[in-house]
């Protein structure tokens, strides 16, 4: 196929957005298709990235500091990519692998935001086969730094195992000072 399915792409998105993507020019040669998510610099997608994604497509109108920060975090979530020409950085390569959790075994996932003077934070709770056990989520009516709120997240998530008597978990976050110190805390 040399082009767009245009009666496919009708099917599926309508007229209008026919027009606008069969309208995209289709490069051959070019690089091989990938996954990304151009919210956040390694192209990962987490659930924060896409809320704040979210939030920001809200276009809710905040006073000039919000609307900077906001900027700010653009500006290092955003990535533009020309895929005409190669690129002047190579990237980086990781090699990440998934890890089954042990039988008996519970992972407690949480995450935290902020919002201008109100942080936000929630938490799931899954078993080996997925099943979700519980959650939690909350906030609290203070101006905070985010990596407090990481850590009042992780507070509740253990608290939240407390209360159900669960023993062994397994706890995931995705802010990386919150995790380097407990690993550093757990070697000393």
């Amino acid at each position: 196929m040399d082009g767009w399915d245009t009666k496919r792409v009708f099917e599926i998105y309508g007229e209008n957005m026919r027009d606008h993507i069969c309208n995209i020019p289709i490069i051959h040669n070019g690089p091989d298709d990938q996954h990304i998510w151009f919210h956040n610099p390694n192209s990962v997608f987490s659930s924060k990235s896409a809320y704040s994604w979210l939030i920001l497509k809200q276009g809710v109108e905040d006073d000039a500091k919000v609307t900077l920060e906001r900027a700010a975090a653009l500006s290092r979530d955003f990535q533009i990519f020309n895929l005409v020409e190669d690129p002047l950085l190579s990237r980086k390569t990781m090699t990440k692998a998934w890890q089954k959790l042990h039988q008996g075994v519970l992972k407690i996932n949480f995450d935290a935001s902020v919002q201008g003077k109100k942080v936000f934070y929630g938490l799931v709770a899954k078993d080996v086969d997925g099943f979700v056990h519980g959650g939690r989520m909350g906030f609290v009516d203070k101006e905070l730094l985010i990596e407090c709120v990481e850590l009042l997240a992780m507070e509740e998530s253990l608290n939240f195992s407390q209360l159900n008597n669960w023993k062994n978990l397994e706890l995931e976050s995705d802010c990386a000072s919150l995790v380097n110190a407990s690993i550093k805390g757990t070697n000393t």
